[in-house]
């Protein structure tokens, strides 16, 4: 009889669990402890969909996916990206185009931060976004493509699976408890299936 290490076991529990469509039970993995969970109540709505998100993750986490090149200045790639997203409304690719500009606005933003340090990078980084996008509120854009990137940044492969149930606009206007719960399975997501 083979035994599973524990990252096995937790990743095998957590793909048994996405499986499940009851929304009364939860699942929590603690440092050497795994449980499910009766609630009184069944899942919320948003809970739901993040569940969903998960087995999207969880099913196209081995699909290949190609960068863009870095040969490009940051800026150059948000204006190609931007003008991509310009001309393809409702494209199902287009929340990856979102996720690369999410990718130069985060180097762009630790450029600024390495050359000072104390100035909060948010000063120069939206003017230069708007100037790229033409766009008069760019903190929207900004904070939304942020968003993606932090939330798939090492499994960018499955951004173009999870457009079907997140969208930039959603995240945008997700309210931050939702994001931060979207956010820890997403982390926990990763670390198992990376192991």
């Amino acid at each position: 009889m083979n035994s599973l290490s524990w990252n096995e076991l937790t990743l095998q529990v957590t793909l048994l669990f996405q499986q499940t469509n009851n929304p009364t039970i939860r699942l929590e993995i603690t440092e050497g402890q795994i449980s499910l969970l009766k609630t009184s109540k069944g899942k919320t709505l948003w809970s739901i969909a993040v569940r969903k998100i998960g087995c999207e993750v969880i099913n196209a986490w081995e699909d290949s996916y190609e960068a863009p090149s870095d040969i490009l200045s940051n800026e150059n790639i948000i204006r190609n990206c931007w003008d991509e997203i310009k001309a393809s409304k409702g494209s199902a690719d287009v929340l990856a185009t979102y996720f690369e500009i999410g990718k130069c606005i985060s180097q762009y933003m630790s450029v600024l931060q390495n050359i000072n340090p104390d100035e909060d990078p948010l000063t120069e980084l939206l003017p230069w976004l708007q100037r790229i996008t033409e766009l008069r509120q760019p903190k929207f854009l900004y904070k939304a493509c942020l968003r993606l990137y932090a939330l798939f940044d090492s499994c960018l492969q499955v951004v173009k699976q999870v457009g079907k149930l997140l969208t930039i606009t959603k995240l945008k206007r997700m309210k931050k408890e939702d994001y931060e719960e979207l956010y820890q399975e997403m982390t926990a997501l990763k670390g198992l299936i990376s192991q």
